[in-house]
Formats: structure tokens, sequence, C-alpha cells
């Protein structure tokens, strides 16, 4: 859950502590997790407070106080083996910050530092950047780039924007797979080549090519309500983790079916029965 803006300043108290900020996104934005029924009953409060608030239906026990004990189990584990060890701090070119208290990592375990990051403690993510603008200054320079990775953008301009900084993002992603401008050449074939073209395949509504042309010639949709014997809608990821969507009224889904599913050998493509359906 996302709350702006002014979340800081939400004051919600949950007795049994079931619910934990996982991150400070910046300085009219944090998320919160918790049980689903819990993070109901928080919704319904910031909204009474006039707050935005932005469901996200996913599911995992991070960014919680419980997991610090797995945290540093997780570390030791590491710590066995060659591979899994990271970097000693020790060794970095540049400065790296926590994103737990904001300060520069001088001594400890780099590996436990991720693992409760992710795992045990909230993310002060905006006092971070604010920190790194304050590094910035010091270059003296006024432009800089800042390449980001992984999915979605969690990094607010607006501390470098107050430090007078012009900041440039760049998506990693799309600087390491660019799109190929090359043309592409069609392949040679020598005069007595032979193509062998075959196709075969069961459809919704098709059970073969000759079916499906007939469907694609008439212009028909086989699209129809979920089968409730098909599809366990109820019992779903989506509609665990997000009630009220799921209870809207007139809440109704379709899809294409083929017929017979339950003869198709789903253990030989090695798949479960369940993706089968």
């Amino acid at each position: 859950m996302n709350l702006s803006p002014s979340p800081l300043n939400l004051m919600w108290t949950n007795k049994n502590h079931k619910t934990q900020i996982s991150a400070i996104t910046d300085f009219r934005t944090l998320s919160i997790t918790g049980s689903a029924d819990l993070l109901l009953e928080v919704e319904k409060y910031a909204i009474s407070q006039k707050l935005t608030v932005s469901m996200i239906p996913l599911r995992g026990k991070m960014h919680n106080p419980e997991n610090a004990q797995l945290a540093r189990d997780f570390t030791d584990f590491c710590a066995k083996y060659d591979t899994l060890k990271m970097p000693d701090v020790t060794k970095f070119l540049v400065k790296f910050r926590s994103n737990l208290t904001t300060d520069v990592i001088t001594e400890g375990s780099l590996t436990l530092e991720i693992a409760r990051t992710i795992l045990a403690d909230k993310c002060l993510w905006y006092q971070q950047l604010v920190e790194v603008s304050k590094d910035l200054i010091l270059t003296k320079r006024t432009e800089h780039s800042l390449v980001a990775f992984g999915i979605g953008d969690c990094v607010s301009i607006e501390p470098f924007r107050k430090a007078g900084i012009k900041m440039t993002k760049l998506d990693m992603f799309s600087l390491l797979n660019p799109r190929s401008s090359s043309p592409i050449s069609a392949p040679e074939f020598s005069p007595d080549a032979i193509a062998v073209v075959g196709l075969a395949g069961r459809f919704p509504g098709a059970n073969d090519v000759e079916e499906l042309w007939e469907l694609i010639h008439a212009g028909r949709s086989m699209a129809k309500e979920q089968p409730r014997e098909r599809v366990d809608f109820e019992g779903s990821h989506r509609v665990k983790s997000d009630k009220r969507w799921a209870s809207k009224p007139g809440q109704t889904f379709y899809g294409n079916f083929m017929e017979d599913h339950d003869c198709f050998d789903h253990g030989f493509f090695r798949i479960s029965g369940k993706e089968a359906m």
C-alpha cells in the first residue's frame, strides 16, 4: 500500500503491530506492508484523513522486523561459500550509503545490509537521495546522470531539484539491450531446395486447423464466461490479495477454453495439471 500526500502525519495504531512502514519513497509517500484485512482498515482510516491510497496486490513478508534473525541466518549461510560472498566494503571505489541509516558504509557485512534491506527493515529511500544530493554538491558540478536498475521508477528527482542539481535518469535495461537498426537480410536457398510445411493444433472451439479457419472465416468469437469447474477464481491469488477488487458488483470474467482439457497429457509436456486447465 502506498500513501500520499504527507503520509508521515498519518497516526494509525494497530494494537498487534502487524503492519510496518516498508519504505519512505519521497517526502510525501510511504509504503506500508501487512495482512490484507489490516491494510483495508488502514486504507479506510487514510481515506478519512483525506490521504491518497494505492493498494498494491503483492504478497510476501518483506521489510518485517520479525525477519531479523532470518537475515542473520542468511548472512551466515552466504559466508560459508566463496561464490556467495559479497565484496568487502573497504574495497569500494565510491561511497556506498546504507538504505537503512543513509550513512556511508565503512565496515560490516554487505550481505547483512542487503538481507536486512529486503527482509527486515524499512528503507529510507528519500533521505538516502537527500544525502546523495549533498555528496553531488561537493563535486561543484550542477549536472549529473542517474542509472536505474530494476522494474519501476522509485527514484525521486525532488531532492536533486531542491539542491539545484540537474539530474538525468537513464534506464540500464534499455542501455544493455539496444534495438538493432541493421536491416535483416532474407535467407538464401539453392534452386532445388524443398520446403516442408506442416501445421496442426487444437484451439478453443476448434479441434483442428480446418475448424479454426471456419471460425475465423465466420468471424466468431469463442470467448465465454469462465466455467467454475475450470477456474477457481475465488481461490486465486488476485482475489485473496485484493478482496475489494474481487467483490465489485457485476464482476464477471471471460476466457477462451478448449474442450476435453482433461485428456491432455500435461505430464508429457512437463506442466502441471492446474496450468493445463
